[in-house]
Parts: C-alpha cells; sequence; structure tokens
C-alpha cells in the first residue's frame, strides 16, 4: 500500500499537529458539527436565506454521500482481501457493519433532506 499523505504535511499551526488536522479537523464528524453550528446562524427571511439553506444542504449531502460511497468501496475491497485470506471474519464484518451504518445515515439524511424555494 502507499504510504498515507499525511507523513508529507507540515503542520498548519503551532498549536496543532498534522495527526489532529489531518484525522480530526478533516473528519466527517468534524464537518458535520460544523454544518451544525452553521444552521444556527440566523438569516433575514429571503433568497439569501434560502440561498444559505440549500447550500448547507448541498454541502452535507456530499459529505454524507462521500462517506456512503467510501464505505461501501472499504466494504467491496474487504470481501476481496476476505476471500484471499487476508483479513479475518471479525475485520470483514467490521467493514459490512460500517458499510450498513453508512447506508442507514446517508438514508436518514436523505428522508430529511429539502430544497427551500
Amino acid at each position: 500500500m502507499e504510504p498515507s499523505i499525511e507523513e508529507e504535511l507540515q503542520p498548519v499551526h503551532p498549536d496543532e499537529d498534522v495527526s489532529y488536522t489531518f484525522n480530526t479537523r478533516f473528519s466527517l464528524d468534524n464537518a458535520l458539527d460544523r454544518i451544525d453550528m452553521l444552521k444556527q446562524v440566523s438569516l433575514p427571511p429571503g433568497e439569501q436565506s434560502m440561498a444559505y439553506n440549500n447550500s448547507i444542504g448541498a454541502i452535507h449531502g456530499t459529505l454524507m454521500k462521500q462517506h456512503y460511497q467510501i464505505t461501501k468501496l472499504e466494504y467491496e475491497l474487504a470481501k476481496v482481501l476476505h476471500r484471499d485470506g487476508e483479513i479475518t471474519d471479525e475485520e470483514l464484518a467490521e467493514k459490512q457493519a460500517a458499510y450498513n451504518q453508512a447506508v442507514e445515515a446517508f438514508k436518514t439524511f436523505w428522508e430529511s433532506f429539502g430544497i427551500s424555494d
């Protein structure tokens, strides 16, 4: 496997190491938390507010879709690795569980999503 790009990066701030920025600040959970924070912003009613809400929804949807796609690919890879005896039943089950969670999370998002107009 190729080494992670993380090893080649320099800190972006003196108080934050590369690992924290790469793995925590740029994580799905952190991004979703930030979206929740942005949803609290009060804008006057009108087109600007609708555009803002639609933008937040598009970003949220993109993150959820990408998470679903990544976990699907990881599960597909795990099935091949399991078939070839490179990972255990438990490791395969973990990837399947992560995939199933991502499917449910995306469906939940989709069912709550709407476009302001």
